[in-house]
């Protein structure tokens, strides 16, 4: 759970785990046992981060970037490392501009690295709608940074 609230990179961690904790806490006895827990969890935790996303929002004028993700070859030389750094960036740039429906799907299936099948299940959708979430949500990144580098 604190890593869906890190990657949305609310201001208060601390802050947000203990309210998804004691949403949980209420929320257990009317826990219908229709998902598993763990998904049930999720959906509070990824809620309780989108709320304070919304809070934060309210209090700052520019949002935080997704953490930065960089993949790094084990002996990069300066130029390699620079590009890297530079894609990183963009791809991040675009991604913040993806709305947070997209960037939750694209989140869950290449970052948490979820089947199609776990993705629709944390979503309450089917497995067929998670795969053609997900390939829209890939098709707005890949407008997005096509425009990005065609600037």
């Amino acid at each position: 759970m604190l890593s869906i609230i890190r990657r949305m990179n609310v201001s208060d961690e601390a802050e947000a785990m203990s309210r998804v904790f004691t949403r949980a806490l209420r929320g257990l006895p009317n826990f219908q046992g229709d998902s598993k827990l763990s998904t049930w969890i999720y959906k509070i935790a990824w809620r309780e981060g989108l709320r304070q996303l919304k809070k934060d929002s309210k209090h700052q004028s520019n949002h935080q970037p997704i953490e930065d993700f960089e993949i790094v070859d084990p002996l990069p030389n300066q130029q390699d490392l620079l590009e890297q750094k530079e894609s990183a960036a963009t791809v991040r740039k675009a991604l913040n501009k993806l709305p947070v429906r997209d960037k939750e799907i694209l989140a869950m299936r290449f970052l948490e690295e979820l089947k199609f099948s776990e993705v629709a299940e944390r979503l309450n959708i089917s497995e067929v709608a998670a795969r053609v979430r997900c390939g829209r949500a890939l098709a707005k990144l890949k407008l997005k940074l096509e425009r990005e580098y065609a600037a």
